[in-house]
């Protein structure tokens, strides 16, 4: 399974190098507060990356709830067991 991931990711990251190396021209890119020119390959590349750091966030957002949750269950579970072991 570790080399199907490693495998994948390899080839997701030389399509995406094809793309981006295939667009170098220059574009104007309107920001919120104003406009930015730049390759486009980097405007391709920073969008990239800010998926991929997106998408890290949210699996570890999502790990931590998890986490969180199970130890509030087995804390309630642990208080469940003494509540009625003392009673």
């Amino acid at each position: 399974m570790r080399h199907l991931k490693l495998g994948l990711l390899i080839v997701v990251l030389v399509l995406a190098g094809a793309v981006i190396l295939q667009n170098m021209e220059p574009i104007k890119t309107k920001l919120l507060f104003g406009t930015l020119e730049m390759p486009l390959a980097a405007l391709l590349a920073m969008t990239l990356l800010v998926g991929y750091g997106l998408g890290l966030l949210t699996t570890a957002i999502w790990q931590w709830r998890s986490w969180r949750s199970q130890a509030l269950a087995a804390k309630r579970q642990s208080t469940g067991d003494q509540a009625s072991s003392s009673g």
